[in-house]
């Protein structure tokens, strides 16, 4: 179980990859279709539509359509990164994955989570694959036979 941790820690950073690819692209499909407040109404599904700021255009929109398309390039970046080298137990995707996943839900437990402006469950499906992703890749790395340096000089 212990030398195939890794392998399960790879599968759970794919779902929140595709978890952050599906809600990013979501995201940009109701900004370009319904616009900036309807945008930020599925983001923040807790706050009432009333409280939302009705005029979102301009660089309000586009803001808004950067979060979300870095979403999407995170989510893609962590799938691929967790398929060719967490699957392998590799070093530099360990970290790669780490710093990527840890850096995007902890930004936004604080800023969107936290706040409350997100309602549960919707809000809270990627932060529990994250910790599970973290943790059977860290048990997996921690447990490695034959550690290898992140770059290979004799080759």
């Amino acid at each position: 179980m212990v030398m195939s941790a890794y392998r399960i820690g790879a599968i759970f950073y794919v779902l929140w990859g595709l978890a952050h690819i599906i809600a990013g692209a979501l995201m940009l499909d109701v900004l370009s279709s319904e616009g900036g407040t309807a945008a930020l109404g599925m983001l923040g599904n807790a706050v009432p539509p009333d409280q939302l700021p009705q005029d979102l255009s301009g660089v309000a929109s586009s803001a808004f359509g950067l979060l979300f398309w870095d979403l999407v390039w995170f989510g893609m970046l962590v799938s691929i990164v967790a398929v060719t080298l967490v699957w392998k137990n590799n070093q530099i995707g360990f970290w790669i994955c780490l710093g990527v996943v840890l850096s995007t839900d902890i930004a936004y437990m604080y800023a969107i989570a936290f706040p409350g402006y997100i309602a549960f469950p919707r809000g809270f499906i990627a932060p529990p694959l994250a910790v599970l992703a973290i943790v059977f890749s860290t048990v997996g790395y921690l447990n490695r036979k034959n550690s290898t340096p992140c770059v290979n000089i004799n080759q």
